[in-house]
């Protein structure tokens, strides 16, 4: 009999609150028998690119500058030739920081 096998755990687990401007970090431990062949994160129910060094070799996910674009779900992916899964999501909510910034705007009487 042959194994097959692919189980993912994430972390943090559920739901996290980042600052604006902070580091997301969020990883991925995969077991996979046979070895993998294949591995992806999703924001939001949309596969991420590995450009720009967010996602390095030991399947975490790295946001060096958090914005409100980084809101949402996240999720991981594996698989191998034989089957494939996807991780629980953990949500992640990007705060305010403890600094407001304002605008004023200014008007000239002509």
């Amino acid at each position: 009999m042959f194994l097959i096998l692919v189980i993912l755990t994430i972390e943090p687990a559920l739901s996290f609150d980042v600052t604006h401007g902070e580091e997301i970090q969020i990883k991925c431990y995969v077991q996979a028998v046979p070895e993998l062949t294949g591995f992806s994160w999703i924001h939001n129910d949309k596969s991420l690119q590995s450009d720009g060094g967010l996602i390095n070799g030991s399947h975490t996910l790295i946001i060096p500058v958090a914005t409100y674009v980084n809101n949402g779900q996240y999720r991981c992916s594996a698989g191998n030739n034989k089957t494939s899964a996807t991780s629980d999501p953990v949500n992640v909510n990007i705060i305010r920081g403890g600094i407001l910034f304002y605008e004023k705007i200014l008007t000239q009487n002509e």
